[in-house]
Protein backbone atom coordinates (compact mmCIF):
# COMPACT_ATOMS: atom_id res chain seq x y z
CA UNK A 1 0.00 0.00 0.00
CA UNK A 2 1.31 3.41 -0.95
CA UNK A 3 1.95 5.63 2.04
CA UNK A 4 0.68 9.19 1.83
CA UNK A 5 2.70 11.76 3.71
CA UNK A 6 0.70 14.51 5.31
CA UNK A 7 2.77 17.68 5.47
CA UNK A 8 1.83 20.47 7.83
CA UNK A 9 -0.18 23.20 6.13
CA UNK A 10 1.62 26.44 5.40
CA UNK A 11 0.77 29.06 7.99
CA UNK A 12 -1.40 31.81 6.66
CA UNK A 13 -0.02 35.21 7.49
CA UNK A 14 -2.48 37.97 8.15
CA UNK A 15 -2.12 41.12 6.09
CA UNK A 16 0.02 43.71 7.82
CA UNK A 17 -2.03 46.47 9.33
CA UNK A 18 -1.09 50.09 9.00
CA UNK A 19 0.41 51.48 12.19
CA UNK A 20 -2.04 53.77 13.90
CA UNK A 21 -0.86 57.31 14.36
CA UNK A 22 -0.64 58.23 18.01
CA UNK A 23 -2.81 61.26 18.80
CA UNK A 24 -1.48 64.14 20.81
CA UNK A 25 -2.15 63.66 24.54
CA UNK A 26 -4.30 66.80 24.69
CA UNK A 27 -6.71 65.43 22.08
CA UNK A 28 -7.68 62.68 24.54
CA UNK A 29 -8.36 65.01 27.46
CA UNK A 30 -10.94 67.58 28.45
CA UNK A 31 -10.61 70.26 31.08
CA UNK A 32 -13.04 71.90 33.48
CA UNK A 33 -11.31 75.26 33.13
CA UNK A 34 -9.92 77.06 30.11
CA UNK A 35 -6.85 78.02 32.14
CA UNK A 36 -6.04 74.33 32.68
CA UNK A 37 -6.37 73.57 28.96
CA UNK A 38 -4.16 76.54 28.10
CA UNK A 39 -1.54 75.47 30.64
CA UNK A 40 -1.52 71.94 29.21
CA UNK A 41 -1.13 73.16 25.63
CA UNK A 42 1.71 75.48 26.60
CA UNK A 43 3.45 72.81 28.65
CA UNK A 44 3.42 70.41 25.71
CA UNK A 45 4.65 73.12 23.33
CA UNK A 46 7.43 74.07 25.73
CA UNK A 47 8.59 70.46 26.04
CA UNK A 48 8.94 70.40 22.25
CA UNK A 49 10.86 73.69 22.07
CA UNK A 50 8.01 76.03 21.11
CA UNK A 51 5.92 78.72 22.78
CA UNK A 52 2.24 79.56 22.27
CA UNK A 53 0.36 82.85 22.52
CA UNK A 54 -3.35 83.68 22.39
CA UNK A 55 -4.28 84.70 18.85
CA UNK A 56 -8.05 85.24 18.94
CA UNK A 57 -10.98 84.74 21.31
CA UNK A 58 -14.51 83.97 20.12
CA UNK A 59 -17.82 84.26 21.97
CA UNK A 60 -21.22 82.76 21.17
CA UNK A 61 -24.51 84.61 20.71
CA UNK A 62 -24.95 84.80 24.48
CA UNK A 63 -21.63 86.51 24.94
CA UNK A 64 -20.00 83.44 26.51
CA UNK A 65 -16.48 82.61 25.39
CA UNK A 66 -16.70 79.52 23.18
CA UNK A 67 -13.23 79.09 21.72
CA UNK A 68 -9.72 80.49 21.84
CA UNK A 69 -7.26 80.14 19.00
CA UNK A 70 -3.57 79.90 19.86
CA UNK A 71 -0.65 80.75 17.62
CA UNK A 72 3.06 80.15 17.73
CA UNK A 73 4.84 82.96 19.53
CA UNK A 74 6.85 83.44 16.32
CA UNK A 75 3.73 83.76 14.16
CA UNK A 76 4.07 87.43 13.33
CA UNK A 77 6.20 88.61 10.46
CA UNK A 78 9.59 90.00 11.38
CA UNK A 79 9.93 93.71 10.60
CA UNK A 80 13.48 95.07 10.90
CA UNK A 81 13.73 98.39 12.71
CA UNK A 82 17.11 99.39 11.31
CA UNK A 83 17.12 98.87 7.55
CA UNK A 84 20.52 100.53 7.16
CA UNK A 85 22.48 97.82 8.97
CA UNK A 86 24.22 95.20 6.85
CA UNK A 87 22.52 91.77 7.20
CA UNK A 88 25.77 90.17 8.36
CA UNK A 89 25.92 92.54 11.33
CA UNK A 90 22.30 92.22 12.42
CA UNK A 91 21.59 90.45 15.66
CA UNK A 92 19.40 87.38 15.21
CA UNK A 93 17.65 86.64 18.49
CA UNK A 94 16.03 83.30 19.27
CA UNK A 95 12.66 84.94 19.91
CA UNK A 96 12.54 86.78 16.59
CA UNK A 97 9.31 86.49 14.60
CA UNK A 98 9.31 83.91 11.81
CA UNK A 99 5.76 84.21 10.37
CA UNK A 100 5.15 80.67 11.66
CA UNK A 101 1.72 79.35 10.55
CA UNK A 102 1.14 77.01 13.51
CA UNK A 103 -2.29 77.30 15.14
CA UNK A 104 -4.13 75.37 17.86
CA UNK A 105 -7.75 75.56 18.99
CA UNK A 106 -9.13 75.35 22.52
CA UNK A 107 -12.92 75.09 22.34
CA UNK A 108 -15.79 74.67 24.79
CA UNK A 109 -17.73 71.45 24.23
CA UNK A 110 -21.48 71.00 24.60
CA UNK A 111 -21.04 69.84 28.20
CA UNK A 112 -19.13 72.99 29.07
CA UNK A 113 -15.71 71.37 29.23
CA UNK A 114 -12.70 72.54 27.22
CA UNK A 115 -10.77 70.47 24.70
CA UNK A 116 -7.64 71.09 22.62
CA UNK A 117 -7.87 70.45 18.90
CA UNK A 118 -5.46 70.78 15.97
CA UNK A 119 -6.18 73.37 13.32
CA UNK A 120 -8.47 72.30 10.47
CA UNK A 121 -5.91 73.87 8.14
CA UNK A 122 -3.28 71.18 7.56
CA UNK A 123 -0.66 73.84 6.81
CA UNK A 124 -1.21 75.25 10.31
CA UNK A 125 -0.37 72.01 12.12
CA UNK A 126 3.40 72.29 11.77
CA UNK A 127 5.92 74.93 12.79
CA UNK A 128 8.00 76.54 10.05
CA UNK A 129 11.14 76.89 12.20
CA UNK A 130 13.38 74.75 14.35
CA UNK A 131 12.56 74.31 18.06
CA UNK A 132 14.38 76.47 20.57
CA UNK A 133 16.40 75.25 23.50
CA UNK A 134 14.78 75.11 26.93
CA UNK A 135 14.93 78.45 28.72
CA UNK A 136 14.54 80.62 25.64
CA UNK A 137 11.01 81.68 26.54
CA UNK A 138 9.76 83.26 29.80
CA UNK A 139 7.34 80.35 30.31
CA UNK A 140 10.30 77.97 30.49
CA UNK A 141 12.03 80.06 33.12
CA UNK A 142 8.75 80.47 34.99
CA UNK A 143 8.48 76.70 35.34
CA UNK A 144 11.94 76.67 36.92
CA UNK A 145 10.92 79.35 39.42
CA UNK A 146 7.76 77.44 40.37
CA UNK A 147 9.92 74.48 41.36
CA UNK A 148 11.68 76.69 43.90
CA UNK A 149 8.84 79.03 44.85
CA UNK A 150 9.18 78.25 48.58
CA UNK A 151 12.83 79.30 48.58
CA UNK A 152 12.23 82.45 46.52
CA UNK A 153 9.27 83.67 48.58
CA UNK A 154 10.97 82.92 51.89
CA UNK A 155 13.95 84.99 50.79
CA UNK A 156 11.71 87.78 49.55
CA UNK A 157 9.70 87.98 52.76
CA UNK A 158 13.00 88.06 54.66
CA UNK A 159 13.82 91.20 52.66
CA UNK A 160 16.77 89.63 50.87
CA UNK A 161 17.87 91.73 47.91
CA UNK A 162 16.91 90.56 44.44
CA UNK A 163 20.45 89.86 43.21
CA UNK A 164 21.12 87.85 46.37
CA UNK A 165 18.00 85.74 45.77
CA UNK A 166 19.27 85.02 42.25
CA UNK A 167 22.71 84.06 43.58
CA UNK A 168 21.19 81.78 46.21
CA UNK A 169 18.91 80.18 43.63
CA UNK A 170 21.88 79.24 41.49
CA UNK A 171 23.52 77.43 44.40
CA UNK A 172 20.70 75.08 45.37
CA UNK A 173 21.74 72.24 43.05
CA UNK A 174 19.37 72.68 40.10
CA UNK A 175 21.36 73.25 36.87
CA UNK A 176 18.34 74.84 35.18
CA UNK A 177 18.54 77.83 37.54
CA UNK A 178 21.45 79.19 35.49
CA UNK A 179 18.82 80.12 32.88
CA UNK A 180 16.91 82.38 35.28
CA UNK A 181 17.38 86.15 35.23
CA UNK A 182 16.78 88.71 37.93
CA UNK A 183 13.82 90.13 35.99
CA UNK A 184 12.26 86.67 35.89
CA UNK A 185 12.29 86.56 39.69
CA UNK A 186 10.79 90.07 39.91
CA UNK A 187 8.00 89.06 37.51
CA UNK A 188 7.38 85.86 39.47
CA UNK A 189 6.99 87.74 42.76
CA UNK A 190 4.79 90.36 41.12
CA UNK A 191 2.47 87.66 39.76
CA UNK A 192 2.41 86.00 43.18
CA UNK A 193 1.36 89.22 44.88
CA UNK A 194 -1.17 90.00 42.16
CA UNK A 195 -2.82 86.66 42.92
CA UNK A 196 -3.22 87.76 46.53
CA UNK A 197 -0.71 85.28 47.93
CA UNK A 198 1.94 87.70 49.03
CA UNK A 199 0.33 89.21 52.11
CA UNK A 200 1.17 92.85 52.59
CA UNK A 201 4.48 92.78 50.77
CA UNK A 202 4.86 95.14 47.84
CA UNK A 203 6.65 94.64 44.56
CA UNK A 204 8.15 98.09 45.03
CA UNK A 205 10.69 96.36 47.28
CA UNK A 206 12.14 94.84 44.10
CA UNK A 207 13.79 98.18 43.42
CA UNK A 208 15.93 97.98 46.54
Amino acid sequence: MERVSHSAPEPVSEPASEPASEPAPESLRTFDLFEDALASARKTASSQGYSLAIHRRQTNSEGVESSVRLRCSKALKYVPHDTGTHPSKKRRTKTRKEACPFRLLISRDADGRWSIKPSQNLAAREHSHDPDSFGTFPADRGSILRRHSAFILAQWHARVKMHQILTGLRHIGDPDTCLVRGQDIANFIKAHERAGLGGKTSIQRATR
